[in-house]
């Protein structure tokens, strides 16, 4: 317990007295300035002639507030009190000392003023360093840039550094106190302060000398035992140097002033593309981050040399570009994308089939209903028969009409009128009428004759009968000009007119002769008349087709059957009349009704195509009128078979377009299912090379259903395309892995070229994203080269270079020389420590050398913390002396020269400085 109180004592008293140290020192810098002021006043003669004009001559300024005695009276107060108030008494501790008690307490103190003496400038070079712009720095004064410009570059060196030399020099000053303070210096008087700053100068060159020593020991130590990561000062400014005249930057040489600046490559070096931020696990190089073509040379000029750095660089980087690019390859398979194409076009190519067939079935089936059933001559006798009938019915009518008309009528006058008109005919009229000839004798042979005495009455005696009266039946008289009328309309029919003329002037006479001696039966003749011309108007006028479908010659018909219906069913261009006659006279019969509705089927059987069949039933619109049912059923199958045309047209356009199993198509999807799948890529290429590669792919999806394993794999064709043009191919070219290279350059320009562009737009359509991923890889890889294969590396071992240090031929001239006498034993040895050391040392720096250039183009960040670390511009400013300290002697210089004592060197020294 005794020694633990012990060392708890021991402790306090010891932090006790550093932190006075620091507190007084600090204290000791703050009032440097009103000592400067105090010891200017007080050695001013003009002032001092002031003050004895108002009586205050001789008087000398002592202890000046805020001065540095001042200040450490308060501080020392403000310690005093705050260990008085301390409660360590309970803890069986005594507070500690107000002043140093051993000379391990002095030397604690006297440290502790140095490092506070520094802390208040160095502190607040610090500050002024990482808040003032490097422009407002080099306009401060030279004093102040000296403390705030090495702040502004290291902060935490350039305080290491500081608070190193406060350290040496608090150490210097404290023995060399300890030494006047043996011979009986007093610590107050000037004696004590020039050993006091002899000490601090001698400590603070002792930690310079030792800052410059110590790493030049420890560089032959590290070289002799062959450490593996030997970096010495050297090597590095020698990296440094080189990475600095490769990038391009102006070297300080002899006879240039200012050391270069690193700056601008560690700005490019922060600045650069970080390809990994794109390329997981990529290792850009020096000249990749920079761009600079001067540190590319120099990085392939190492490569080139066989460097391990360069071909383990180029190993992983092949493995990170190509795992980059597989995870945004497609994971779909080029047969997916061709079976849905091929699944879609036997779906719709069969459909269509389909279609085609149930459309072809379906007009057959309407045709059929709407097929011709009779013949041509069963349809006109079907139309004949009735017409007979009809012409039948209304003969029995005109028959019923003149039957009417009863009374006798004399005949020789219409005798004679026949007479007169035969009589003024010439010989050639006569032939023209000649097969009339019985008709026309008929009041001839009407007439009554004289009678004529025969034998008997000769031989009787008796006289001969008497004639018979004038009188003849009137109907005869009629019916003779019916059988005149009629002959008349068939001479007309048949064209001739001349006969009809000759055979009309015999009618006349019939009704001249009428009217003359027939008046009480006008009126009836009239009546009857007209029945018969209504008769001869519907069935008997030769222009009529009805005419001339009942019209026989030698009691046959003289148009065949065969001919009859189309003389009634004829478009409204021909002679509709005629069927609108036949309705009147046969339209309700259904044998008429029948044929003519088959002779419009035999007809629409003859028309081929939907528009025949819409041009048939407008041009037979009237006929059709009379068999609306007809009609919907005939525009029923002209829908029909335009649908039947069309699904044909429509399957042979697609078995045309889409292709099959043995013809290949001519659309795009009939020329991308032309080849298999192993040749998918061929077929993409094809779709590439379209006309409008955009709309040809687009095609493609569409057709497919734009399905998602149909897209991957459309996207994996594609994505074959691009790997075999983006992938560098040879054996030569495989890194010792043997993946082959993607080559950025290449691939950048696949997906620039406008075909591949727009196919790879719509194939990434619904995930635009994807695709800028791969650009991103590519554009990030723009600059990088990843083409070179690794090389072996020429490694060398501890052993190998140790026998470089010392050859044989060195120790052997060393030996020959001590035995000879020329060198001494203690010169042999260090001698040949002296080579080994240094050439050691050399070819260690050479490696480093070389391994700091290849780890700095191999590994940019490291780059930078090399250049920045060892930039020449900040190590010059960084190694400028060490001025913290400063402060503390010269308040110390300071205080002992305005000391109020007098010590004959101290007034010597004051008189001496009052006389300047």
């Amino acid at each position: 317990m005794s020694r633990i109180m012990g060392g708890a004592r021991t402790a306090i008293d010891t932090s006790n007295q550093a932190l006075r140290g620091l507190a007084r020192g600090t204290a000791s810098v703050a009032g440097l300035p009103v000592d400067a002021m105090t010891f200017a006043l007080n050695n001013d003669s003009d002032v001092q002639n002031i003050l004895g004009l108002i009586g205050l001559g001789g008087r000398k300024i002592e202890n000046p507030v805020f001065g540095s005695d001042y200040n450490k009276r308060a501080v020392d107060s403000a310690m005093d009190a705050g260990t008085a108030t301390a409660n360590l008494t309970g803890a069986g501790l005594r507070p500690p000392s107000a002043g140093p008690q051993n000379l391990f307490e002095r030397g604690i103190s006297r440290v502790g003023e140095e490092v506070g003496a520094m802390a208040l400038p160095v502190g607040g070079a610090i500050r002024a360093g990482a808040t003032m712009a490097p422009e407002a720095i080099q306009g401060l004064p030279r004093i102040a840039r000296a403390f705030v410009e090495p702040a502004s570059i290291d902060a935490a060196k350039f305080a290491q550094r500081e608070v190193g030399t406060a350290v040496g020099a608090g150490l210097g000053a404290s023995g060399v106190n300890e030494v006047t303070r043996a011979g009986g210096v007093k610590e107050d008087s000037i004696g004590h302060a020039v050993g006091d700053i002899a000490g601090a100068l001698g400590g603070a060159g002792a930690v310079g000398v030792a800052r410059h020593i110590g790493p030049k020991i420890a560089d032959v130590f590290n070289a002799l035992r062959g450490d593996p990561n030997f970096a010495n000062q050297v090597s590095k400014d020698a990296a440094v140097e080189r990475i600095s005249e490769a990038y391009g930057l102006p070297t300080a040489r002899l006879g240039e002033s200012g050391p270069t600046n690193t700056a601008p490559i560690v700005d490019a070096i922060e600045n650069g593309t970080r390809i990994s931020d794109t390329v997981p696990g990529f290792r850009e190089s020096l000249a990749d981050r920079t761009g600079n073509s001067g540190i590319a040379g120099l990085e392939y000029s190492r490569q080139a040399s066989g460097s391990g750095a360069f071909a383990e660089r180029t190993r992983t980087n092949i493995k990170a570009v190509d795992d980059a690019m597989q995870r945004v390859a497609p994971q779909g398979t080029p047969g997916a994308f061709r079976g849905a194409l091929e699944e879609r076009r036997a779906g719709v190519l069969q459909g269509a089939d389909d279609a085609a067939t149930t459309a072809q079935q379906q007009f057959e089936e309407a045709a059929g209903r709407l097929r011709s059933s009779m013949h041509a001559d069963a349809r006109g006798a079907d139309i004949r028969a009735p017409l007979e009938d009809a012409l039948g019915a209304a003969r029995n009518v005109e028959r019923e009409a003149w039957q009417g008309i009863d009374g006798q009528l004399p005949a020789a006058p219409l005798a004679q009128r026949f007479a007169r008109v035969t009589d003024g005919m010439t010989e050639s009229e006569r032939r023209v009428v000649g097969d009339l000839t019985g008709a026309l004798g008929t009041p001839g042979r009407l007439a009554p004759r004289a009678p004529v005495p025969d034998a008997m009455s000769a031989i009787t005696g008796r006289a001969p009968p008497a004639a018979a009266a004038d009188a003849a039946d009137l109907r005869e008289i009629t019916s003779l000009r019916s059988e005149l009328t009629t002959a008349q309309r068939q001479a007309a029919t048949q064209g001739d007119g001349n006969k009809a003329r000759l055979v009309g002037n015999y009618i006349d006479q019939i009704d001249a002769h009428l009217v003359e001696h027939a008046p009480g039966q006008q009126a009836a003749i009239d009546a009857a008349r007209t029945v018969s011309r209504d008769l001869n108007d519907r069935f008997t006028r030769p222009q009529t087709a009805i005419a001339q479908t009942l019209d026989r010659q030698q009691g046959l018909p003289r148009v065949p059957d065969s001919g009859v219906p189309g003389r009634f069913v004829q478009p409204d261009s021909g002679r509709v009349a005629d069927f609108d006659a036949l309705m009147r006279e046969a339209g309700t019969d259904p044998r008429a009704q029948g044929a003519i509705r088959d002779e419009i089927l035999a007809r629409v059987e003859r028309q081929r195509t939907p528009e025949q069949l819409d041009r048939f039933v407008t041009e037979h619109s009237r006929v059709l009128d009379r068999f609306p049912d007809l009609r919907e059923e005939i525009n029923g199958m002209r829908d029909l078979r335009a649908g039947a045309d069309t699904a044909a047209s429509t399957q042979s356009e697609l078995r045309s377009s889409l292709g099959d199993a043995s013809t290949p198509g001519t659309s795009s999807v009939g020329r991308y299912l032309r080849y298999g799948d192993e040749q998918s890529t061929t077929a993409m290429r094809g779709v590439m090379n379209a006309p409008k590669p955009a709309k040809a792919a687009d095609e493609l999806l569409n057709f497919a259903g734009n399905g998602k394993e149909a897209v991957e794999g459309a996207r994996r064709t594609f994505w074959d395309i691009l790997e075999s043009q983006g992938r560098s191919k040879g054996e030569t070219t495989a890194n010792i892995d043997g993946v082959q290279p993607w080559m950025p350059r290449r691939v950048a320009r696949f997906l620039e070229d406008p075909r591949n562009k727009a196919v790879a737009e719509r194939l990434y359509r619904d995930d635009p994203e994807h695709l800028r991923n791969i650009g991103k890889i590519t554009d990030a890889l723009q600059n990088v080269d990843t083409r070179l294969r690794a090389r072996a590396t020429g490694s060398s071992g501890t052993a190998q270079g140790v026998s470089q240090v010392l050859s044989p031929e060195t120790l052997q001239s060393r030996l020959y020389a001590y035995k000879r006498g020329q060198v001494s034993g203690t010169f042999l040895i260090t001698s040949i420590a002296a080579v080994a050391g240094r050439r050691g040392v050399a070819r260690a720096q050479t490696e480093a050398i070389g391994r700091l250039v290849d780890e700095a183009l191999t590994n940019p960040d490291a780059a930078a913390t090399l250049l920045r670390e060892n930039n020449p511009a900040n190590r010059a400013i960084l190694a400028r002396k060490a001025k913290g300290w400063i402060g503390n002697e010269a308040g110390t210089a300071i205080d002992a020269l305005n000391d109020a004592d007098e010590d004959p060197t101290m007034s010597a020294v004051k008189r001496k400085a009052a006389a300047r």
